[in-house]
């Protein structure tokens, strides 16, 4: 198994597509080999992690972490618990991504093991609040309430934090995840027939498409880095309205 993983390391900055060496993480994890998807994960961290990051490597990286989060089964919790928290794949801000995604995937009871292993406290701060925002009961699930209630993260910045959600906070539109990707709901008015056109009878002004390359180029400026890191495309445009509208036509 090292011999096959230090291949694909090696190989990896020369790959014009890395569809390949995920289809090979993906079988290797339905045959029940969680490991092998961690220690790649593991290897390719350690070789390119700390460099300027390869597109081969964070496509590669990303596609492991995802795959192991969200597959069904205790092992591969298990795994990608130990992939974030390796010395070579530490990193703050992934901490806080994989705390929606283990939130958006796995049932509280299973996550209990985030509590009790070597997870980050970075991690297990934000998994309290993304299961929190989903309507999660933490005080009811014991391996989670114990690190929720302790004090010696009182500090952290979300430690302040109620554990119920706030009355604004029911129904947030919070992401979805599977391995091919994530999702939000779309808003639909109160027939369910479609996306708001107008709130209790108030209509948006009509408007006119004031964009010029100036200010689209500025305003896609904002996300130019996801685009970069996932070959994407930005479209950013600016409209003009007629006149100003009434605040139960802002939602739509």
């Amino acid at each position: 198994m090292t011999e096959g993983i230090q291949e694909i390391v090696a190989g990896l900055p020369e790959l014009k597509d890395v569809a390949g060496v995920c289809a090979v993480a993906d079988a290797r994890v339905a045959r029940g080999d969680a490991a092998f998807a961690a220690d790649l994960g593991v290897a390719l961290a350690r070789a390119y992690g700390r460099a300027e990051p390869l597109w081969q490597y964070r496509s590669v990286f990303g596609h492991l972490l995802r795959l192991l989060a969200t597959t069904a089964g205790p092992e591969n919790l298990t795994e990608a618990l130990r992939l974030v928290s390796s010395p070579e794949a530490a990193d703050r801000r992934r901490d806080r991504h994989v705390a929606s995604l283990l939130a958006s995937c796995r049932r509280p009871e299973e996550l209990t093991v985030v509590f009790s292993g070597h997870a980050s406290e970075e991690l297990r701060a934000c998994l309290v609040h993304e299961l929190v925002l989903r309507g999660v009961a933490v005080d009811e699930e014991p391996g989670i309430a114990r690190w929720a209630r302790s004090p010696h993260w009182r500090y952290h910045p979300l430690g302040w934090l109620p554990l119920t959600r706030s009355g604004m906070e029911d129904g947030a539109d919070l992401p979805s995840y599977s391995l091919r990707g994530s999702s939000h709901a779309m808003p639909y008015g109160p027939s369910g027939g479609g996306p708001y056109r107008g709130t209790g009878g108030a209509r948006v002004p009509s408007a006119a498409e004031v964009t010029t390359p100036q200010l689209a180029a500025a305003l896609s400026s904002a996300v130019a880095n996801w685009a970069e890191e996932s070959n994407g495309v930005v479209e950013a445009r600016v409209f003009d309205l007629a006149g100003p509208p009434a605040d139960q036509a802002v939602p739509a």
